[in-house]
């Protein structure tokens, strides 16, 4: 599982997605990510995002959210709305923490 955050610039935690599962369903059904975002998260490792790539990765993930059935949709966008909520945040970033 991939605990998603959204941390200050010391690497305190400011907010934590609480269905972190979303990803990985979200993500099971794609063949590859070829986007300049999400082919860089390691689940096993800490991946951070800083202000500039945060709106890049959220129109990656909003371009999987159109193609996945209603039942995840609803989650999907959640998550979407919780990274784009640290979008414009001095010294904010949204960090992906692998087992």
């Amino acid at each position: 599982m991939i605990d998603i955050l959204r941390v200050d610039e010391d690497g305190r935690t400011i907010a934590e997605f609480e269905d972190a599962d979303v990803l990985k369903e979200l993500l099971a059904g794609q063949s590859s990510l070829t986007g300049c975002c999400l082919r860089f998260l390691d689940p096993y490792g800490d991946t951070t995002f800083n202000q500039l790539q945060i709106p890049v990765l959220v129109d990656e993930l909003r371009s999987i959210v159109v193609e996945v059935p209603p039942a995840l949709r609803a989650r999907a966008n959640a998550l979407v709305a919780f990274i784009e909520s640290a979008r414009g945040e001095v010294h904010t970033y949204i960090k992906f923490m692998g087992d």
